[in-house]
């Protein structure tokens, strides 16, 4: 053997050693979070191509040294759209902290190259301390067809590494997720008390309950999904009550006063306000909607639009040519427009599902999220035996990230109708990524 050949071993051995120090001194580790940090809060997320917020909040306030603390996540990203598919290159992120609305705290992570062959889950995409304050981000899910990264999910964990003692602000924080074990309400019996019938709504009632009323639009959201979920068969003294209740509970937050029980008075069902008749466009109406749709076959959609609008204009009840202008607005990113014209259908019939689905992504992708999950959830309420209403607002919470409400919307499903392939694989999507 050569002095050379063992001089070019020796060489490389140390070469390679030094590149796996490297790499190694880069892969962060924030272990110190997940054993001695005690966790805040945490937002969940899901990124593709389509359109989305850029910035997102976390959900509730964050109990923070006897104070509560505000936040939101923004969102850097860089996207390759050479080939068949848009690819996820670089991510990027900057977390901001409140207190009293003046920012007191943030972290940045500039935008950082992904390697699909090194993402992985449970794996960190970024991780920061600063004080007692530190933060992490781990990829939950990661969505590549072929090579291509076509979307993550990840999850925002905020955590506290210091040792001073809260106030009792800390004892009634609740994170973005809450749990379903939550203590239920002092003045509504429990489950176990009317029987599984009603335990799904008592579990929203709960999360709703344990929130401050500064949140009132999402405790409202909540109590809504309550009612929503109750079956309308149930008659028995303790659903009437809970309805009541809860119904008292929404009534007194859209006032601004302190939710709380009220005296009990059985309530009204709650009347469909649709266009229920089937209405039938006059012969010149049907003629420029089937002109459209031609139009639009041919890829001529300004010309198509003109049609579909002056139709529109001659019969303002005409469903189907809402959702046909809705779909069009949608196909071309135009959010705002596609939102009004779903809304406009949803008006007409309002058990269709499919366009308050429409409607909710038109809204998610404006950021108006919450607006557009109270469609859905009024059209549960509405219909509360469809469960293809049901199954458009788990489809909603799984957009939104709220997996958990997703995950008891499907269950809900399955419980009354156990063959439900919609809902079984909704459920199953939920859960893979909650792992």
């Amino acid at each position: 053997m050569s002095k050379g050949f063992v001089q070019g071993c020796v060489l490389f051995f140390f070469f390679f050693i030094g590149i796996f120090l490297i790499e190694g001194a880069e892969k962060p580790t924030f272990s110190a979070a997940s054993t001695d940090g005690r966790l805040l809060i945490s937002l969940p997320r899901i990124i593709s191509f389509d359109p989305h917020p850029s910035i997102a909040e976390f959900q509730g306030d964050i109990a923070y040294r006897g104070s509560r603390v505000t936040g939101s996540v923004e969102f850097l990203e860089k996207w390759e759209t050479k080939g068949e598919n848009p690819c996820l290159k670089e991510i990027g992120f900057k977390i901001k902290l409140l207190k009293n609305g003046a920012e007191f705290q943030n972290f940045e992570f500039p935008l950082k190259q992904l390697e699909t062959k090194k993402i992985k889950k449970g794996g960190m995409l970024a991780e920061s301390k600063s004080g007692d304050l530190g933060v992490n981000i781990v990829l939950d899910h990661s969505q590549v067809i072929g090579k291509t990264l076509t979307g993550i999910s990840f999850t925002v964990n905020l955590f506290d590494f210091g040792t001073e003692e809260t106030s009792q602000l800390e004892e009634t924080s609740v994170p973005p997720v809450p749990s379903t074990t939550m203590a239920s309400s002092s003045t509504l019996p429990s489950p176990q008390t009317v029987g599984n019938v009603l335990e799904f709504a008592f579990r929203f009632s709960r999360k709703a309950d344990a929130l401050p009323d500064k949140n009132a639009s999402t405790k409202i959201m909540l109590y809504k999904q309550a009612l929503s979920v109750v079956p309308s068969s149930e008659t028995s003294k303790e659903a009437q009550d809970f309805i009541q209740e809860t119904t008292d509970k929404i009534a007194s937050l859209k006032r601004g006063l302190p939710s709380g029980p009220r005296s009990v008075v059985a309530s009204a069902p709650v009347a469909s306000t649709g266009y229920s008749e089937k209405h039938v466009p006059s012969v010149e109406v049907k003629n420029l909607y089937d002109s459209a749709k031609k139009l639009f076959a041919k890829n001529q959609e300004p010309e198509a639009r003109d049609l579909l609008r002056k139709a529109l204009e001659k019969d303002p009840l005409f469903y189907e040519g809402w959702v046909l202008l809705g779909k069009n607005a949608f196909s071309n990113r135009k959010y705002s427009k596609a939102g009004e014209a779903f809304e406009k259908a949803v008006s007409l019939r309002d058990d269709d599902s499919d366009s308050g689905l429409y409607y909710f992504k038109s809204a998610y992708y404006l950021g108006e999220t919450e607006k557009g999950l109270e469609k859905l959830i009024g059209m549960v309420k509405r219909y509360p035996q469809s469960n293809s209403s049901k199954i458009a607002l788990g489809e909603a919470y799984f957009q939104a990230a709220n997996l958990p409400l997703c995950e008891e919307m499907c269950v809900s499903i399955i419980q009354n109708d156990p063959e439900n392939v919609q809902a079984k694989k909704l459920l199953e999507r939920a859960r893979e990524k909650m792992r």
